[in-house]
């Protein structure tokens, strides 16, 4: 592999570590945090608001408007990234929420464009252009929120990220090094894809393939301490207390030292209930963080520990409908899917450029129809590949006075690919809905 292909790589992974981090820093309130993910000097200009400003101005009254808020979450999808020499550009789609003290949730939709570049080996931005921004403000319904997630260094991800040693080390600059924390990375993504999948198609040995034997789990409810394994069917198969649910991932940050890594990983859950006599339904929303230690044994990466920090909940009650293919067992369609290929054939590094490649034209068309992409699962096999995505999808109404009724949808894409002439090239795609409903929204005033 060309070592200016694997510089690419490492060049995007730093950027989209450099995003999420923004992202955080917002929701801890840590202003030299979200202050370094910029070159001294960058900007941070508002299409909406018809503001342009040096980031140090913009970055601090983000931090006191949040502050004003009681909580709030920052989630990027449809992260594009592409790299010229020691200069890059970027999109991502920003999907945000803040709680007020009237326990009010605004909701907020945006694209970041930002431009980078690495000076003394540090990649960071030089200015962000916000554009596309949507606000709406909805009632919060039975809302809630968790006890362990802080607005300051006491959250427990700075405890986590203070792991000793990491792949921001200079001693992981050797090639081989850097290649092994790639890799090392995706197939950490990917347990955290098949924990998700594991709950919601109930596959109890798919979920217990994501921990080591002996690893355990805190989860902030309570009710669930102890050895994962002894929790298996209860994490799985106890779900049908619900006539459905999907549980997405966002922002990925993973840290890698050897056979030893953290992560933090945002999650956002909807559990579907079952209908009343009326048919109406209640969705219960929750999102929080997995704040997780890895090892690897014998060739295996997999969670020794993990923590869920609760961010924010809220039930919604209204009409909807189930989707007609999706199905909690080995009959799901995904099966299928994944039945039909090998995997595992290949150059490591050519398999990660040809993953590259494939989620940069599903998260293209997510930008292009608005849908929220969260958990990607995809599996090379030689010239063909097939992946699972799952969709956030937001069909907005058409606005009455000061609202509308928006149609939301959670489902996944299914998809088989071929390498032709060199490029990757989508052969077949089937959308399966997991369930969908109406929510009635107000607009609301666009703020910094």
């Amino acid at each position: 592999m060309p070592s200016d292909v694997l510089g690419s790589l490492l060049a995007e992974r730093e950027i989209r570590q450099q995003l999420y981090a923004a992202c955080r820093a917002q929701d801890r309130l840590d202003l030299p945090l979200l202050l370094s993910v910029w070159h001294e000097g960058g900007t941070w200009d508002d299409e909406v608001l018809e503001t342009g400003d040096p980031v140090v101005e913009v970055a601090g009254a983000i931090i006191g408007q949040l502050g004003a808020s009681q909580c709030h979450a920052h989630h990027l999808s449809n992260v594009e990234i592409v790299v010229d020499g020691d200069r890059a550009v970027s999109r991502c789609d920003l999907s945000a929420v803040r709680r007020s003290a009237m326990m009010v949730d605004s909701h907020d939709w945006a694209q970041y464009l930002d431009q980078w570049s690495r000076r003394d080996g540090r990649w960071a931005i030089d200015g962000r252009r916000m554009v596309g921004r949507e606000a709406w403000t909805q009632p919060v319904e039975d809302g809630g929120r968790g006890e362990r997630s802080r607005r300051d260094l006491a959250d427990p991800v700075y405890a986590l990220f203070a792991f000793p040693g990491s792949d921001r080390d200079e001693d992981a600059e050797e090639e081989r090094d850097r290649r092994e924390i790639l890799i090392a990375e995706r197939e950490i993504l990917r347990q955290l894809n098949r924990y998700c999948r594991g709950i919601d198609r109930f596959d109890v040995e798919l979920w217990k393939s994501v921990w080591h034997d002996d690893a355990t789990l805190d989860y902030e409810s309570g009710q669930l301490k102890g050895r994962a394994m002894a929790m298996a069917v209860q994490m799985t198969l106890g779900h049908d207390v619900y006539a459905a649910h999907s549980h997405q991932i966002m922002n990925p940050t993973i840290r890698i030292k050897g056979d030893r890594a953290v992560s933090e990983t945002c999650a956002h859950a909807v559990l579907r209930g079952y209908p009343d006599r009326s048919g109406m339904v209640t969705d219960s929303h929750y999102r929080g963080r997995y704040l997780d230690r890895w090892s690897c044994r014998d060739g295996r990466w997999a969670i020794d520990h993990r923590t869920l920090t609760e961010e924010l909940m809220w039930n919604q009650s209204g009409h909807g409908r189930m989707g007609h293919e999706a199905r909690r067992d080995r009959e799901d369609p995904s099966y299928r899917l994944f039945a039909s290929v090998e995997g595992g054939e290949g150059e490591e590094i050519e398999q990660l450029s040809a993953e590259r490649a494939i989620r940069a034209q599903i998260h293209a068309h997510g930008r292009a129809e608005r849908h929220q992409i969260g958990n990607i699962l995809i599996v090379v096999d030689g010239d063909r590949a097939v992946s699972e995505t799952g969709a956030i999808i937001l069909r907005q109404g058409e606005a009455e006075g000061n609202g509308r009724t928006d149609d939301h949808c959670r489902g996944r894409y299914l998809d088989r690919w071929a390498k032709r002439d060199g490029g990757w090239t989508l052969d077949q795609r089937r959308f399966v809905e997991d369930f969908m409903w109406y929510q009635t929204v107000e607009s609301a005033a666009i703020v910094p």
